[in-house]
């Protein structure tokens, strides 16, 4: 029993890191370098150039001080690498994430560095996405009439202090259930091992020790028990940090850590004691030759009902996470699969609007085409609005290039006999769906083309077709189309309509380039260079978005894995409990040939009917607390607690009756 108690502590204690750990890694990812403010920008309306808006931006930031950031990865570094781009004239510094001085950066993430660069190398990378600075009431208002001069938009999140951040990720984020159900497991075994001793503590009182002498006995054996497991699990965390993260990390870590050890265990050697005094000195077991079951049972019970609520705060979050993250990871995977594709963002259509504008577009775009380097991708539903009589019966419109299909991973029916795709009649699709159709995409055509010979339509049977919307590439929402109707371009882009499809399409991000340096070049050749705003990858912020929610799946698997401990534990209290309260009827019942499930059966039928209260009352919490959580998804997650606490419970009866029996007949205890 010490061993499991030093254990427990040494659980606590690595928990208590962990939990330290996750707040620091949550709040370097969502206010890196110190800062405490952060904003959406959105640079799609605006025809000013980039690297203009990038000089407005260092200006700003120059003139009032204070550090302005911007997190970025790409499809090659995705799970390895994040980098913060930073607009000022002066590099910042913070030691959290810790800064090398080569800009090398260091975060709370094993396997994931960075580097910290300037704003005028940012490449490739959008403007557009989410910036973290340190709150200052006149950077505000500065940057607010750059936005308004340069035609961007930005939406404020508002400003969150250091200590609201934490309360928000230790509450809000589920960081408090998994260091509370260590706290309890310790807890627990501090009263099952009380509870083992109240023979010996008897035969003690007998034998003149005084009560309050037990109990402080009871407190230094325990606090010893406290600081052995304790100075383990900080010693034992701390080697795992510097040797996965790197010295400089772990100064980070191990100085909170500690605080929150000691605090905490002093909290449980105050409750210790008082669950001490609660349970008594064992005279009355004595006395009546069977341990006290009204004074013992009932705490049992109550602690067993704080971890079932406990485990609801934390297992439907972590079903709801888990289905998040699978979506996440399609959509991730689809964005590692376009690469280093960009979008190219016009500023202006003066030039693109006139006849020698056009046949420029088509003389670039042409040699692009030659090259294999562009694809399309477009969502007709978030071009202009379609009823759902137009629709006819299909989930979404997608109109895409034989190149989009093939960068996703797609063949045509006439490349691959195991498609998902089945080619349907134009003519077999409903009326309404056809005048649509022969209305808009002939817009879209460019010179003599014929309509059928033009387009041909498909029906897709997969998981979900990714396609783009209206602007998704600069801001990377793809959406998963369920039961599209996937209409495929059988001529190159470059013969569409130039005015009507394919400088549009170019400037809302549905036409992207695959290959970044020959559209570069190319464009950089030509008279239309001088309207181009800028080139941004269209996976980063996709991919950005799911190491984020990549970070809360792992965090809530531990805490769900904790969850799942302190309820293994509780239910082995109650069990062996029960047994020592029950020795004689145990005994009795079992030389008689009844089995062990017979002998325990009403008991934990009772501990089954009784769970049913904080499995209610949690459930209650979760759904209107947990921002993940839905009333199905509840509903799920309190059957696999309940089911998790009976097949404990079972397990746990079983053992404590056979180690209650044999016990009896080899006269131990």
């Amino acid at each position: 029993m010490r061993k499991l108690f030093v254990l427990s502590a040494f659980l606590a204690a690595a928990i208590s890191t962990f939990v330290v750990f996750q707040t620091m890694q949550t709040i370097q990812y969502d206010y890196p370098l110190g800062t405490d403010d952060s904003f959406e920008l959105l640079v799609g309306e605006s025809t000013v150039p980039k690297d203009q808006l990038i000089d407005g931006l260092i200006q700003a930031v120059n003139k009032r001080g204070g550090c302005l950031v911007k997190p970025s990865t790409s499809a090659e570094t995705y799970g390895s690498q994040r980098d913060l781009i930073y607009f000022s004239s002066v590099q910042p510094s913070s030691s959290s994430p810790v800064i090398g001085s080569d800009g090398s950066i260091s975060w709370l993430t094993p396997g994931m560095g960075g580097k910290l660069l300037p704003a005028h190398t940012m490449g490739d990378s959008p403007l557009a996405g989410t910036y973290m600075l340190k709150s200052d009431q006149s950077l505000h208002e500065a940057l607010d009439q750059w936005a308004n001069e340069n035609g961007v938009t930005i939406t404020w999140y508002g400003q969150k202090p250091l200590r609201d951040e934490v309360l928000s990720i230790v509450v809000s984020g589920g960081m408090i259930i998994p260091w509370l159900s260590t706290q309890l497991l310790v807890l627990t075994l501090a009263m099952t091992w009380i509870t083992l001793r109240l023979h010996t503590r008897a035969i003690q009182l007998l034998g003149g020790v005084t009560s309050a002498q037990i109990h402080r006995e009871t407190l230094g054996i325990l606090a010893r028990l406290l600081a052995i497991g304790g100075t383990l699990g900080i010693a034992l965390s701390g080697v795992l940090v510097t040797v996965v993260l790197g010295p400089a990390n772990v100064l980070l870590v191990l100085p909170p850590t500690t605080i929150l050890c000691l605090l905490s265990f002093a909290c449980l050697l105050v409750l210790t004691y008082l669950l001490s005094v609660m349970v008594g000195t064992g005279m009355e077991s004595l006395r009546f030759r069977r341990p006290v079951v009204g004074k013992i049972l009932p705490l049992c019970r109550t602690i067993s009902a704080v971890a079932l609520v406990l485990s609801m705060q934390t297992i439907p979050p972590a079903i709801s996470l888990a289905q998040r993250a699978w979506k996440s990871y399609t959509q991730s995977s689809i964005a590692r699969c376009f690469g280093d594709t960009i979008a190219v963002s016009l500023n202006n259509f003066d030039y693109l609007d006139t006849e020698e504008g056009a046949q420029e577009a088509q003389r670039v775009m042409h040699g692009l085409s030659q090259k294999g380097c562009i694809v399309t991708s477009l969502v007709i539903d978030s071009e202009f609005e379609i009823s759902n009589d137009e629709r006819g019966g299909y989930s979404q419109l997608v109109i895409v290039d034989p190149s989009y299909l093939h960068l996703i991973g797609i063949t045509l029916p006439t490349e691959s006999g195991e498609s998902v795709l089945t080619e349907v009649s134009f003519d077999s699709l409903p009326s309404a769906t056809k005048d649509l159709l022969q209305e808009s995409l002939s817009l879209w055509m460019g010179g003599e083309m014929a309509f059928k010979e033009t387009f041909s339509f498909y029906e897709y049977h997969g998981d979900g077709l990714i396609a783009l919307g209206q602007n998704a590439s600069y801001n990377s929402a793809f959406t998963t189309c369920k039961n599209p109707l996937v209409i495929v371009m059988n001529v190159p882009v470059d013969k569409m309509s130039m005015t009507g499809f394919v400088v549009p399409f170019i400037s809302t991000g549905n036409i992207m380039f695959t290959d970044p340096e020959s559209t570069k070049e190319a464009f950089a050749a030509s008279p239309i260079y001088p309207y181009i705003a800028s080139f941004d990858r269209v996976a980063d912020v996709t991919l950005t978005t799911s190491q984020d929610l990549l970070a809360n799946v792992l965090l809530y698997l531990a805490i769900t894995s904790v969850s799942l401990l302190s309820i293994c534990a509780c239910a082995l209290q109650c069990a062996s409990s029960w047994a020592i309260a029950h020795e004689e009827e145990v005994f009795l019942a079992h030389t008689a040939g009844l089995g062990y499930r017979g002998i325990y059966a009403p008991r934990m039928r009772s501990d089954l009917a009784f769970s049913m209260i904080p499995l209610v009352i949690g459930a209650g919490i979760c759904i209107f607390v947990s921002p993940y959580s839905t009333p199905l998804v509840v509903m799920l997650g309190a059957i696999v607690v309940e089911t998790c606490f009976a097949l404990f419970s079972t397990l746990t009866y079983t053992i404590a009756c056979r180690k209650t029996f044999t016990a009896h007949i080899l006269r131990e205890g």
